[in-house]
């Protein structure tokens, strides 16, 4: 006789359960990719934001399934309002098929009643066609899922000895006296002009509590005296790292050449299947009317920050869409992408179709 199978707030207990969970469970796409959260689950957990419930199927007492509910303040129609994001996805093989699903979006809809979130979004790996079909489908008392658009994280590979940005601004690195008002200023100003920017707090861009970038992680650019650009470089690897676990394709295929190729021209090489990704996340991107060539000199001292830390590649993510990408138009880089939903229960309005901007640091793909 099968274990009976319920959904419930994960324990303390679980910690190692759900690492297992995750790291056991790379995403599809042109290479795969198992997120995992060394040392400590629940640590992670809080780069997602203040709030965050933890879900977990059991069968038994075995746990063979999570999914989180995080909740924090992002911007909609440019006011703060609270948005809960609904993430990691996760249910072992034998299990995909019957009610666990069904049985945990009941206990979503249940904790959505304490009313922390006005509204909430998800994404999905797009080359996941079988969970998007699922997920959209309505069936088993799913709530609604609308597409708001492609989202690309690009993965950029860092030279050994990056050039200096020439241009038309200058960049700077953060901190140094008054930091961070500036930064908090200019922030407010630009991330309220696209929906689902998280705002950030005064401490946490001075720091917070050690998981977030310090202030020598900003760089900030400046056009005749005017601050116009920022970006983070968001070393995540603490508590959230990236294990890639195969290369699909062409990809697989022509690797050992391109490695080749990358170590003549002082690329870093593409990595052996198996090992952790050496990377950072650019965070925090606001760029005053959205201008590509602040863009790539932001991104071009990120660069060189990232190779004195002896990182190898950085994590940008974007909707397809943004303007923003026209600064990688000249970079090498590999893509992988997803799918942003809004998530909506009952009687809930859309978003007024604005374009939205989620941040990369803050999130965990659904499946």
């Amino acid at each position: 006789m099968s274990a009976p199978l319920r959904v419930e707030l994960a324990r303390a207990e679980d910690e190692g359960a759900l690492r297992g969970l995750l790291a056991g469970s790379p995403m599809p796409g042109a290479f795969r990719v198992a997120y995992e959260r060394e040392p400590d689950f629940f640590l992670s957990a809080r780069l997602l934001g203040p709030h965050c419930d933890v879900l977990v199927l059991r069968a038994g007492t075995e746990v063979v399934g999570l999914a989180t509910r995080s909740v924090r303040l992002h911007y909609v129609g440019g006011v703060p309002r609270p948005v809960g994001y609904l993430s990691a996805l996760r249910i072992a093989e034998p299990y995909r098929r019957g009610t666990a699903l069904a049985r945990g979006y009941a206990l979503l809809r249940e904790l959505h009643g304490d009313g922390r979130a006005e509204r909430y979004f998800s994404t999905i790996v797009s080359a996941n066609t079988e969970a998007r079909a699922l997920l959209t489908s309505g069936r088993c008392g799913l709530p609604r899922y609308v597409e708001l658009g492609e989202y690309t994280t690009s993965v950029l590979p860092v030279r050994r000895k990056p050039k200096r940005y020439k241009g038309p601004v200058e960049v700077v690195r953060g901190g140094g006296p008054g930091w961070p008002d500036p930064l908090c200023g200019f922030l407010a100003t630009e991330l309220p002009l696209h929906d689902l920017t998280p705002c950030w707090t005064k401490a946490e861009l001075d720091g917070g509590d050690g998981l977030l970038p310090r202030p020598d992680d900003f760089v900030l650019a400046f056009r005749r005296g005017e601050l116009v650009g920022t970006a983070s470089l968001w070393d995540q690897t603490a508590c959230k790292q990236y294990r890639l676990c195969a290369y699909g394709g062409i990809l697989g295929v022509l690797r050992p050449g391109l490695n080749v190729l990358a170590g003549a021209l002082g690329w870093p090489s593409l990595p052996p299947e198996g090992s952790l990704l050496s990377q950072a996340v650019v965070g925090h991107v606001a760029v005053t009317g959205d201008d590509p060539d602040i863009a790539a000199a932001l991104l071009s001292a990120l660069e060189r920050l990232a190779a004195e830390r002896g990182l190898r590649f950085l994590l940008l993510g974007l909707m397809s869409q943004d303007p923003l990408l026209l600064a990688l138009r000249r970079k090498p880089r590999l893509t992988y992408r997803s799918t942003v939903y809004e998530v909506l229960w009952e009687g809930e309005g859309r978003l007024a179709g604005r374009t939205v901007r989620p941040e990369l640091g803050r999130r965990k793909r659904t499946l």
